[in-house]
């Protein structure tokens, strides 16, 4: 058995451009797409939908002064961004032996058009991640991602998630940012009973809760209101758990496991 040193519990990806080039025909114009702005390379999840950066997401490699003063792109992030030998080496570099990776754009998946636009894209996505990982398996874990809970009744959650077990992928991402039921939901029940069945850990990760979303830009430059973002970010996580704890879905899936990620804990001095 291999023995590991160092492990990164919460790193992230950034999903390439051509990312769903793939997915049904019928669906290709309502993917996530990349553009290129004055400002850098930016993801448009939805048609009409407002571009977000790369940005800070994918200056690793670079000083502050630097990617302030040119726009990130594709073309000159890391390449272990997206590609698995490139990442290897800056592993090597942090003298990481094994990476855990969340996805970058994907966070976003509640964005997409629609369910069957959300379900494919995390097939995708699924697909893409489990390829990435077999390049080196002891040393690169790749965390999938599931539709919202509620989409299909419940349905293409259930089904990503057994599809992501079968792609060898060992654990799955739970957008909850910007909508769908919460997680003790009756239609919830049919996604945790086949992570319970499939001995697959959820991972639920930070910034899940829209509270600042949709924020006019003259509040969110209120003083006081980023400052209150960042010191109550972590929030969301407590929220999560209480709900899963009090609404009794530990008591129905007692062999459930849920990673909650970036959750604050590791603010607690020692």
């Amino acid at each position: 058995m291999q023995s590991y040193t160092i492990v990164s519990a919460d790193s992230h990806i950034n999903e390439p451009p051509e990312l769903f080039r793939d997915i049904p025909k019928s669906l290709r114009d309502l993917a996530p797409k990349v553009v290129s702005l004055e400002k850098g390379d930016a993801w448009v999840m939805a048609p009409g939908a407002e571009p977000r950066l790369v940005s800070t997401s994918a200056v690793a490699g670079r000083k502050k002064e630097e990617y302030l003063a040119t726009p990130v792109t594709y073309a000159n992030m890391c390449k272990g961004s997206y590609d698995p030998a490139a990442r290897l080496k800056d592993m090597d570099i942090d003298h990481l032996d094994a990476d855990v990776m969340y996805p970058g754009i994907m966070r976003y998946l509640e964005r997409c058009a629609n369910d069957d636009v959300r379900l494919a894209c995390a097939n995708a996505y699924n697909e893409w991640m489990a390829g990435f990982c077999k390049f080196n398996p002891s040393r690169l874990v790749g965390i999938g991602v599931v539709p919202m809970l509620d989409d299909k009744g419940g349905k293409s959650a259930v089904e990503a998630i057994r599809y992501s077990r079968k792609l060898g992928l060992r654990s799955v991402f739970l957008p909850q940012r910007d909508g769908g039921v919460p997680l003790h939901h009756p239609d919830s029940e049919p996604f945790w009973a086949a992570a319970e069945e499939l001995d697959m850990p959820v991972s639920i990760h930070i910034h899940t809760t829209p509270f600042l979303r949709g924020l006019k830009p003259e509040i969110m430059n209120l003083p006081g209101t980023k400052e209150m973002g960042t010191t109550t970010v972590t929030l969301c996580m407590s929220e999560h758990m209480a709900l899963m704890m009090f609404g009794g879905v530990f008591m129905r899936h007692p062999k459930l496991r849920i990673v909650f990620a970036e959750g604050g804990i590791g603010n607690v001095p020692g």
